[in-house]
């Protein structure tokens, strides 16, 4: 990662290369962990050769069969995987967390350190990170599972892989030799896939610790007349996606695949509080953070922070603005001395813009009302459960993130055709179970989305019942809708 310009991305270069640093430690932890369980095997195996091989050096499942024997073979090597499983996962869980921490802290450290004007730093003052905030960041993964389940997932990976090279090389009758190099190459495959989660999960909680903490400072900017922004970085090299590199017999060739391509981010900027469009439908805080595996698994970007004014901002050449842009093939917003289009969300033409009426983010900062459309959408969902079926022109996700900021209550839509169903929930919850989920697709509903009232990015986390009624529907996607009238993607999990 090459220094930055400004004192601020300096410091926060140093706090990112001291935090990989840290990474490299825990790595090396894990690779010892490794080496335990492979020495434990190890020994085991040879205690088992010696009892039970043959004249031969050969030893057959047959010969643990004879005397009941396969039974507690097999569990005495779950036993040796579960041994250091506790320990893989405290290491895991500790570096992540403490990865979040002190993400979080660095930036207030940089902020108030950076060659800045001294009345902006006031900005960070009485900022701190909410000891639940960090649960949620280590729980926000990209496979959507918490991390202890990710790593049970990982304990059941590893004994299934040991047990399927037993199985083959007990049957073939293989040399104590054979059977140990296969087992060493299936931990070995075993600790590169903890490595992958490590370096992936410790990344994603990183730009996370960051951005949560440029969003509290941006915040407290309001009405300073500055802006905090923040800019796309990768590592410029020969395997930023969709690049990778592969050995071939005329030796080492770079080829382009996948969806994701990071190339075309370099150097976009956006306002703090906005999100980066990766692709259709995919966006993200920061790196790490679309929870889309494409684009978080092993991803190395980063984010460039700066102050700046907004006529400063306006005469960026690429930049994004809440994600949207003002040509038709995605491409970036240019500026210059052309005057900057301002693009709402994809449902806006049917938004009152100019005087805030109806719009999410009014409503719930200024108090301004629903617009009229809304104002008769909501009158015919007086109470809890109510129901109502619409055309859908006459509303879309952001008209519910109206009715949210409005009510404090939960809404969700299905749409069909050129109908929409909208139901009202609570301030914790929309009545619609699994069971209704199932009837609603079989009729051929999709689930646009739902929404969760509060103005930050921890209310659109996904729940386990999301899921529940995802799963019910043929669709990969959905979205969830802030009380601001901010989305966020989330998927079925694998």
């Amino acid at each position: 990662m090459s220094k930055s310009e400004t004192s601020l991305k300096e410091l926060l270069y140093d706090l990112r290369r001291i935090e990989q640093h840290r990474e490299k430690l825990s790595e090396k932890k894990i690779r010892a962990i490794y080496r335990t369980l492979m020495k434990d095997l190890n020994a085991f195996l040879a205690d088992e050769y010696i009892k039970y091989s043959d004249n031969d050096g050969r030893f057959y499942f047959s010969y643990l069969d004879a005397q009941n024997k396969r039974a507690k073979f097999l569990e005495e090597i779950v036993e040796h995987v579960d041994n250091i499983s506790p320990s893989l996962k405290k290491e895991m869980l500790s570096l992540i967390e403490d990865t979040y921490q002190k993400s979080y802290d660095g930036m207030i450290n940089a902020f108030e350190n950076a060659d800045i004007p001294e009345k902006f730093k006031a900005a960070s003052e009485a900022i701190d990170v909410n000891p639940d905030v960090i649960k949620q960041a280590v729980n926000n993964n990209i496979s959507k599972l918490t991390l202890p389940t990710v790593m049970e997932k990982h304990r059941q990976e590893i004994i299934y892989q040991i047990q399927q090279t037993l199985n083959v090389g007990l049957m073939n009758g293989d040399r104590y030799e054979t059977l140990a190099k296969k087992i060493s190459e299936r931990i070995d495959v075993s600790y590169n896939k903890a490595i992958n989660i490590a370096r992936t999960e410790t990344h994603r909680v990183r730009e996370s610790g960051l951005i949560d903490c440029a969003k509290d400072i941006a915040s407290s900017l309001d009405g300073s007349g500055m802006i905090y922004t923040a800019t796309w970085r990768t590592m410029m090299d020969s395997i930023v996606r969709p690049n990778q590199r592969r050995h071939t017999k005329s030796g080492w060739r770079t080829y382009k695949s996948g969806k994701a391509d990071h190339t075309k981010m370099e150097g976009i900027t956006i306002k703090v509080g906005d999100k980066f469009k990766l692709e259709p439908n995919v966006f993200a805080d920061c790196p790490g953070m679309s929870g889309v595996a494409r684009h978080d698994c092993r991803c190395r970007c980063y984010l460039d922070y700066d102050l700046m004014t907004e006529e400063e901002f306006n005469s960026l050449e690429n930049k994004q603005i809440n994600g949207f842009t003002n040509e038709k093939n995605g491409g970036i917003i240019k500026s210059g001395n052309d005057k900057i289009m301002t693009i709402n969300n994809i449902d806006s033409p049917i938004e009152q813009r100019n005087t805030g009426k109806g719009q999410p983010n009014a409503i719930i900062h200024t108090g301004r009302p629903l617009n009229n459309r809304q104002r008769r959408i909501l009158e015919q969902l007086p109470e809890y459960d109510s129901r109502i079926v619409v055309s859908k022109k006459n509303v879309n996700m952001k008209d519910l993130a109206a009715l949210t900021a409005e009510t404090g209550d939960e809404f969700t839509m299905f749409t069909k055709g050129q109908e929409r169903l909208i139901v009202r929930g609570n301030s914790t919850s929309v009545r619609i179970d699994t069971e209704q989920a199932i009837q609603l697709a079989q009729s051929g509903y999709k689930w646009s989305g739902h929404t969760h009232p509060g103005i930050n990015d921890n209310c659109m986390i996904s729940s386990p019942g999301d899921h529940a009624v995802l799963d019910c529907f043929k669709q990969r996607t959905s979205v969830i809708y802030n009380s601001k009238g901010q989305f966020r993607t989330f998927e079925k999990e694998e």
